[in-house]
């Protein structure tokens, strides 16, 4: 019995330790995501979008990360790109990818951090921006199609 309750003992304490050791190699793993923009302050359709993503390590040590970006467009991902990339303690980056909208209205930028194994997701930034056309707005007439044809009528 006594034999039962050391053993109760050293293996509680073996999984308190176990997981304050998890944790604590968890919260020093850490980045985030500082800027994310882009530019022109009003993109235009069929012409390049440039992001810029500003990610950070937090932590002292030196970390591998994933970056992903998604553009989305009415519910459905238009674009996507990864980065994978190596800061180290304190350290910080950026990224400029470029994207041409093909479509007019609103899209949106989903930037996720992850470590390198896309196991712990770091930080996710969302950013929203409206794509214009420099064309229009347009005066166009067009008059009905007869429904008689006559001779001498053109078409």
């Amino acid at each position: 019995m006594k034999n039962k309750n050391i053993i109760m003992w050293l293996t509680g304490g073996a999984m308190v330790l176990s997981l304050a050791l998890l944790l604590s190699s968890a919260s020093a793993q850490s980045g985030k995501v500082y800027q994310l923009t882009y530019s022109p302050s009003e993109p235009v359709v069929l012409e390049d979008t440039t992001l810029s993503i500003g990610v950070e390590n937090q932590g002292d040590k030196t970390q591998s990360y994933l970056l992903s970006l998604q553009i989305i467009e009415e519910g459905k991902i238009v674009h996507e790109q990864e980065f994978t990339f190596t800061l180290e303690g304190t350290k910080g980056i950026f990224f400029t990818p470029k994207y041409a909208a093909q479509t007019i209205g609103e899209h949106r930028a989903i930037v996720r951090l992850y470590d390198k194994f896309k196991i712990d997701l770091f930080d996710t930034q969302i950013m929203k921006f409206n794509v214009v056309s420099q064309l229009g707005p347009f005066d166009i007439s067009i008059e009905p199609l007869t429904t008689r044809i006559k001779p001498g009528l053109f078409l």
